[in-house]
């Protein structure tokens, strides 16, 4: 009888402190975190399709899918990792840095789910000046030349060609560099410019000399008179008295 009262007083204290079931109670407790279903990785310039993406760095963004329907953002604790680092990189915050042109696989993984995006990535394009000139002829007066084709013979641009308006202007858009270019128009010697700096818009001034004639026994003449004639005089002094005086000797020749 003794003994029958000790169990009974032990199993009131079980209810007290557990329930005579003997495990825990702990009501209100949380079910188990919805898993992850797959992640969205998003970023980069609005279009459909590969992106051309020509910044420098832009930011992607991870989106977790819920298997209970929600969304999460988990962009800061995703592992970032690009399928070329020779093309961009991506930092543990998906930050991109554009290193060179071509298409690139940025991933995400967060909880062993990943996802990814492709993207054609490039460096911006090199900034174009504008190169402004006008063909003339020289002299006193002002003569523009029409008609001259102007031909870039060195540099980024090589092989660009423009014609002067009646105006005597043309003009091109350059990338930076060091340029040549030449000037051709019938009846007129060539001419060019070498070593010219593309850097910033510029204007510049062309001049094309006319082919010197001939006297009748085939020698050429010696300087071009300011009044737009010839001389065939073989000493300064003597050549162009009565054209104003000389504008220019004639190279090579015994002016020069």
């Amino acid at each position: 009888m003794k003994e029958t009262m000790i169990v009974a007083i032990g199993c009131l204290a079980g209810v007290v402190m557990n329930g005579c079931s003997g495990g825990p109670s702990t009501p209100g407790a949380p079910s188990s975190a919805p898993a992850v279903v797959s992640i969205a990785v998003s970023g980069g310039p609005a279009s459909s399709g590969p992106y051309q993406v020509t910044t420098g760095t832009f930011q992607l963004t991870a989106n977790a899918h819920l298997s209970d329907g929600t969304m999460r953002d988990v962009t800061s604790a995703a592992q970032w990792a690009s399928s070329n680092g020779s093309l961009a990189t991506i930092s543990s915050t998906g930050l991109v840095s554009v290193v060179a042109s071509g298409q690139v696989e940025f991933h995400a993984t967060y909880q062993t789910v990943t996802g990814s995006l492709s993207l054609f990535v490039g460096q911006p394009p090199p900034p174009k000046f504008t190169l402004s000139g006008i063909a003339r002829e020289p002299g006193t007066d002002v003569r523009p030349l029409s008609g001259v084709r102007v031909l870039i013979t060195a540099g980024p641009d090589a092989g660009a060609s423009a014609v002067s308006d009646q105006s005597g202007l043309f003009t091109f858009n350059l990338s930076p560099g060091v340029v040549k270019l030449e000037g051709t128009k019938d009846g007129y010697l060539p001419n060019g410019v070498s070593n010219l700096t593309i850097s910033h818009d510029m204007t510049i001034d062309f001049a094309l000399y006319p082919i010197p004639p001939r006297d009748a026994n085939g020698v050429t003449a010696t300087a071009r008179c300011k009044d737009r004639s010839w001389s065939w005089e073989r000493k300064w002094d003597a050549a162009c008295t009565q054209g104003g005086g000389v504008l220019y000797p004639v190279c090579p020749g015994p002016l020069c």
